[in-house]
């Protein structure tokens, strides 16, 4: 455990996140009263967070509250063994870190988000999402407002270009809002959801009884079930946007655009003392630093050229080997090499 904080305070800020199977402070960390000892795990986390200016964020933030992130069904107790342990020179951009309550795993994911630098960001590609065409009231809806607006419009347009074009923009405004309310209603359900799996949670671990343990398990039940269908909708758009409907031919182009660009990206280079550059602007300078060694500071001198080449044995070709190689192909040479070809590649 030791040699990883090690390994990871060697590149810039760290920012660790798992369940490292341990508590840190056993009064606090755990719902069982009954006194225990640091393990050596936690011994060892303590001491790489002194040797390497890290901390235990959530603590660091909440020091006197008690929240735990996993239930062992074996020992029946809350213990709060998922931690995120980050750099201190990180602690002024984290804002608000939390836990979730328990929908696919067994143990509360920990929230945490990391304020970032002022840089422009790129403006939001809209999409249709097609998964919405599955929805019987969503295909009703469009069909009412293309209704609605050709018995308003059809005769205002001369070109039925323009009229295609006002029904494809006035469309868009209609899919927007439906998306919106819709996404809006699931996030309202699923924030519900969360809090009522937090609170029976919380109930749980408070009376330890059966009745407490079957609502919890019951409210999670839900959240899992809820948690699963939405996976599967952003699998089955993922799988709608890349790979069974639309502009297939401009999504192969732009995706072999893409390729050509990731194999253009110079990611990291070494300038000349050695040291491994990766911010774009360095790297830059360095290819900047490399060519100017091949401009005017070194003149050229033919005689030095001319020097270099005659000392170079550069293989050439025998006249044999220029004479078969020159020569006519034949009849015979060309059934042997059709022949010879698998079956359908002739």
């Amino acid at each position: 455990v030791y040699d990883c904080f090690n390994l990871c305070s060697q590149y810039g800020f760290t920012i660790l996140k798992r369940d490292f199977n341990c508590v840190l402070d056993p009064q606090l960390d755990r719902s069982s009263n009954r006194p225990i000892s640091l393990s050596q795990m936690a011994k060892a986390i303590n001491q790489a967070k002194s040797d390497f200016a890290l901390c235990d964020i959530w603590r660091l933030l909440y020091p006197t509250k008690q929240q735990f992130s996993y239930y062992s069904y074996v020992h029946d107790m809350f213990s709060r063994i998922d931690l995120v342990l980050l750099s201190n020179s990180l602690v002024h951009r984290v804002v608000q870190p939390e836990y979730l309550s328990k929908s696919i795993s067994d143990h509360s994911p920990l929230r945490m988000t990391l304020a970032s630098l002022d840089r422009p960001t790129s403006p939001c590609i809209w999409r249709f999402d097609q998964l919405l065409l599955n929805k019987p009231e969503f295909v009703l809806k469009i069909k009412r407002a293309i209704s609605e607006f050709l018995e308003f419009n059809e005769t205002s347009f001369s070109l039925p270009q323009i009229l295609w074009a006002v029904l494809k923009a006035y469309l868009w405004g209609v899919v927007i809002a439906y998306s919106v309310s819709l996404n809006r209603d699931a996030r309202l359900k699923e924030t519900e959801l969360e809090i009522r799996a937090q609170e029976a949670e919380t109930a749980h671990y408070k009376t330890c009884s059966s009745e407490t343990h079957r609502k919890w398990m019951l409210v999670r039940s839900e959240l899992n079930k809820y948690t699963i269908d939405k996976a599967e909708r952003a699998l089955a758009r993922t799988q709608a946007i890349y790979c069974a409907q639309g502009d297939c031919s401009g999504k192969l182009l732009a995706w072999q655009l893409r390729r050509e660009a990731a194999e253009c990206l110079i990611p990291d280079i070494r300038n000349k003392s050695g040291q491994l550059v990766t911010d774009p602007k360095l790297i830059n300078e360095t290819f900047v630093e490399f060519y100017n060694l091949y401009t005017s500071q070194y003149p050229t001198d033919m005689t030095i050229q001319d020097n270099f080449l005659d000392g170079i044995d550069i293989p050439s070709l025998s006249e044999e080997t220029r004479a078969s190689l020159e020569a006519l192909i034949s009849v015979e040479e060309i059934s042997h090499s059709l022949m010879s070809m698998k079956a359908g590649k002739s």
